[in-house]
């Protein structure tokens, strides 16, 4: 793929985005009053998701919800031993000026022919590692407003799935767009199983399930949801210990769905708080990040616990990298990675675009993709490595390098040894 294979599309012609903190979507001057009310909404629905998050902070310091004494001493499975900091990883970024339409970058996503798809509020993008491809045509698309923030790929279809404004879903088939009946609110996020049963968050409306007859079904508390807020969707696969699950984050904690009473179970040893990401690692642990922190399952059937390590910052999206680390993106605090010994971080210093990051997505060539209120950005695992002061050498400049009989390093700079 050079960068990667084809994957992206144009840029944007306004600056529509969410502060940070407040969590509030502006909109120029050129904005018409319908979109203008129709993202006045997704500002509401964006700040109920988020606002829980100023308590967030501190989360991992409580051991939430852990019923058994003895299991506060289970350890999350050894999953990876690379420690390479994110700073010496190759960056590339791509924002308005290089064609991207709108700077907030919800979700991500890949196609079978390597085309990356990006879900933005001026519409669904597709990106090829070069140019941007922008799909800004209301009618086209066939949905009720453009601003997209859930995109999917069904895997056996090669379709692209998008959710959004007003409850707008829609599939793409390579050539055109067709609409699916709206969600009753807002359409956070939309998630094909492997049984093409299309899955869409209603925000407070509840949950959608679309079969493939095209029927909508509703679910809401009293389908065994925590809560009628939902928020994120995932699907974890099926493998020796574990069955292929459909896991629901709400603003009221963790559900899963039984397909055998079309109807929902709590998760109670998760926090009953906003969930925004769910994981499952190859290792075969579970993860799953709300405003209360980061928590992980080893085996199936028992309690989720909290993360042993305290990880500044409210998770946003989780992801493992190709060596097995755990990647994650926080509301205000950057991207991060874990490994078994090993926390590092990126911030905007390091070549983050912004300290809000929205998704992160691994693509089929292991590059890592991170999308966030300032852009897109793309880490490579370079073939070299740097080091410079910020890793501890005495000066940026180096004259001379060579090992002694003990095979330590010793490198001459402008400004001493080390």
């Amino acid at each position: 793929m050079g960068h990667l294979t084809p994957i992206y599309a144009q840029l944007i012609k306004k600056e529509l985005c969410f502060k940070d903190e407040a969590n509030v979507l502006q909109t120029n001057n050129k904005n018409r009053m319908q979109k203008t009310l129709a993202l006045l909404t997704a500002v509401f629905f964006f700040a109920v998701a988020l606002s829980d998050s100023a308590s967030a902070n501190a989360h991992l310091s409580d051991p939430v919800s852990v019923q058994n004494a003895d299991a506060a001493a289970i350890s999350p499975k050894p999953f990876s031993r690379y420690n390479k900091p994110l700073t010496q990883y190759a960056l590339s970024q791509w924002n308005t000026r290089d064609g991207l339409p709108h700077n907030s970058v919800n979700s991500i996503t890949q196609s079978e022919n390597g085309y990356l798809w990006l879900a933005t509020w001026e519409g669904p993008v597709r990106f090829d590692g070069r140019s941007f491809t922008v799909f800004d045509n209301v009618a086209e698309l066939q949905v009720p407003e453009l601003g997209v923030v859930g995109i999917a790929h069904d895997a056996s279809t090669d379709e692209i799935y998008i959710s959004g404004l007003r409850g707008g879903v829609s599939r793409f088939n390579g050539e055109r767009w067709q609409g699916l009946p709206l969600a009753p609110s807002f359409a956070f996020r939309v998630l094909v199983d492997a049984e093409q049963n299309v899955w869409v968050t209603a925000s407070n409306a509840g949950l959608v399930r679309y079969d493939r007859e095209g029927n909508m079904h509703r679910y809401q508390q009293a389908d065994g949801l925590p809560g009628n807020f939902t928020y994120h969707l995932y699907e974890s696969p099926a493998t020796d210990v574990r069955s292929r699950e459909i896991w629901v984050g709400t603003g009221s904690g963790l559900a899963r769905y039984d397909s055998n009473t079309d109807q929902f179970v709590a998760i109670p040893s998760v926090a009953s708080s906003q969930v925004r990401a769910v994981l499952q690692h190859s290792n075969g642990m579970l993860l799953v990040a709300s405003d209360q922190g980061l928590f992980y399952q080893n085996k199936p059937g028992t309690d989720f616990l909290p993360w042993p390590r305290a990880i500044e910052g409210t998770i946003t999206s989780l992801e493992e990298g190709p060596d097995g680390a755990i990647w994650f993106g926080t509301i205000s605090h950057g991207l991060g990675r874990i490994t078994d010994s090993n926390l590092s971080t990126l911030s905007i210093e390091n070549g983050l675009p912004n300290i809000h990051v929205l998704d992160i997505f691994r693509d089929r060539e292991n590059n890592m993709w991170v999308s966030t209120h300032g852009g897109l950005l793309q880490l490579r695992d370079a073939l070299f490595t740097s080091f410079t002061r910020t890793q501890g050498l005495v000066g940026n400049y180096v004259r001379a390098v060579m090992t002694d009989q003990q095979d330590r390093l010793w490198v001459g700079t402008n400004e001493g040894l080390g």
